[in-house]
């Protein structure tokens, strides 16, 4: 019986003795409830656990700000960033001691680059896009069809007459052409397996072809001659009857 009384004593002495709680301010605040607090359970629950299960790493007791060691390369997709209206997209110098502007969508919803952050190269190659001088890039913001007068003919084993253009038309970005020509003409002759039409400019790369064609009800298909020459070819590569034909050509190719 005495010893029960000491070890009920021991206990009571304990839950009795007056501790203050502690708390943990290392990057996330958190309590721990002291010895003998009551409620303890509550306590713990919205002074610990809480804290760690909402924590969202902002500072202020919140979790320590992440830094870039916190992160695997690549880990960060287009859709997790997204700056706001006004708001540079910045780089760093290379002294590491400065941020520079690089580029930001402005009030009017329009590109903006910091003059002041690029080189005198870029300057004038920009500049000479605004003024039209550089038709690498001024044609791009306005691609337009432009006509052309393409020469269409047998292949010296047949013959093409009566030739009529409907369509010769093409548009230019850089090295890429895009053509769309619709012409009418009567085959005669000896029997041959194409014809030939010429394009607006020369191809970079003689021997290919990847034109959509059409002969009238029949599909073709196309092969470069030489670099300004396009061979249009039945689809089964048999020979073209003689009689009168209405061709199509659609497509697009690398030029010099």
């Amino acid at each position: 019986m005495r010893q029960t009384c000491v070890i009920v004593l021991f206990f009571l002495s304990l839950f009795s003795s007056a501790h203050a709680d502690e708390t943990i301010a290392n990057g996330l605040t958190l309590k721990i409830p002291s010895p003998g607090q009551r409620n303890w359970d509550v306590l713990f629950r919205d002074e610990f656990a809480e804290p760690i299960s909402s924590h969202d790493h902002t500072g202020s007791g919140n979790g320590v700000q992440l830094g870039t060691g916190s992160f695997s390369s690549n880990a960060i997709s287009g859709a997790k960033i997204r700056l706001a209206n006004d708001e540079y997209l910045r780089a760093r110098n290379a002294a590491n001691s400065a941020d520079l502007n690089i580029c930001k969508a402005n009030a009017s919803n329009k590109i903006i680059f910091d003059v002041a952050n690029v080189d005198a190269s870029t300057r004038t190659s920009l500049g000479a896009a605004a003024s039209g001088t550089n038709s690498d890039i001024t044609s791009l913001t306005a691609l337009t069809w432009t006509t052309y007068a393409p020469t269409a003919s047998g292949d010296g084993t047949n013959t093409l007459s009566g030739v009529s253009t409907t369509r010769a038309t093409y548009f230019k970005a850089g090295t890429f052409v895009c053509v769309s020509l619709e012409f009418t003409g009567t085959l005669s002759g000896s029997l041959s397996d194409k014809i030939a039409v010429t394009l607006p400019f020369n191809s970079a790369t003689p021997y290919g072809g990847n034109m959509a064609v059409g002969m009238g009800a029949v599909a073709g298909t196309s092969l470069y001659a030489n670099p300004n020459t396009l061979h249009l070819y039945r689809y089964d590569a048999t020979n073209l009857a003689n009689g009168a034909y209405t061709f199509r050509v659609n497509g697009c190719y690398e030029a010099v």
